[in-house]
């Protein structure tokens, strides 16, 4: 049984059922919140406001929103059209799964999405082999 601890901390509601906080990954969640304390602290100071930045140093975001890759619940270009309608961008498909730039504020949504199986950010990877030496 999968259960995200402190979910009140992250944003997420007083009793989220295990299904949906399942659906997302505990790192968009742990940004979403990061990001509305973000907005909070800085609401009223307009341009002055200084940039977002994650404490999360390798999850993939800039400028408000992030990378993430999802898994299809079913049909992946129903999931695509579902990203794109809470505002994700550069959206592809491939096999059932989906990638795309989503603004951090749509995280929340994610969990109401019948098309998403799971969601998290689009961590780079890197394979490094020993060649000898």
């Amino acid at each position: 049984m999968i259960e995200l601890r402190g979910a009140e901390t992250l944003g997420i509601g007083t009793s989220p059922s295990k299904a949906a906080t399942a659906k997302v990954g505990q790192d968009l969640l742990a940004l979403y919140a990061e990001y509305q304390a973000h907005l909070k602290d800085t609401s009223g100071q307009g341009a002055a406001a200084p940039a977002f930045k994650s404490s999360n140093a390798i999850a993939p975001v800039a400028g408000g929103s992030v990378v993430i890759d999802a898994t299809a619940s079913g049909d992946a270009e129903a999931l695509a059209a579902d990203l794109r309608a809470l505002g994700a961008e550069n959206v592809t498909v491939y096999g059932r799964m989906v990638s795309g730039r989503l603004p951090i504020t749509a995280i929340r949504a994610l969990q109401d999405l019948s098309s998403l199986q799971f969601a998290r950010p689009a961590y780079a990877t890197t394979n490094v082999e020993d060649v000898g030496g």
